[in-house]
């Protein structure tokens, strides 16, 4: 299913910041970012279930929310960001695919998971009360398997940009 373009208004424009990076940068210069993808918002396990249940507005709105708590602006296509810096005179040198949707899956649901920690990070001041192997277990087992994946992933919700100033 699409993503609504409601779920990516009000994106701050990265004009200013391009612009900034072109008038500082020498040619030949290297930049290099990464972003959350045009998978990123279509792979939230949360969305897909309300899409599923043709709750597209309430996958929407997960959506949007997440983006918003994810701090993530532009998700968006190896050929958007490509024009995007084109327009600024760059040119992307190399890009991969990272961060599977499982490992994103994992991420989305520790959000939640991870929520009694938030109380004893206002109670006590700390996120973990014993940090200790047995302690940490569950979190290692659930978390292992998609921290062992292989770092480029064909269909990864992140993608990493190496550009340089032409």
């Amino acid at each position: 299913s699409a993503v609504s373009n409601s779920v990516l208004e009000h994106i701050p424009t990265l004009e200013p910041v391009l612009t900034e990076l072109a008038r500082v940068l020498k040619p030949g210069a290297t930049f290099i970012f990464c972003v959350p993808n045009h998978r990123f918002l279509l792979t939230l396990s949360v969305s897909r279930a309300f899409d599923r249940f043709n709750l597209n507005r309430m996958g929407n709105l997960y959506r949007r929310f997440f983006n918003r708590i994810s701090r993530h602006h532009h998700c968006d296509d190896q050929h958007t960001w490509q024009q995007r810096l084109a327009a600024h005179g760059f040119e992307i040198v190399a890009c991969w695919d990272y961060f599977s949707p499982r490992a994103q899956a994992v991420l989305e649901w520790g959000h939640y998971l991870g929520l009694p920690s938030l109380l004893t990070h206002i109670l006590f001041r700390k996120w973990i009360l014993v940090p200790a192997k047995w302690n940490l277990a569950l979190t290692e087992a659930i978390t292992r398997s998609v921290y062992d994946e292989p770092s480029v992933q064909e269909k990864g919700v992140y993608t990493f940009y190496i550009s340089n100033k032409i």
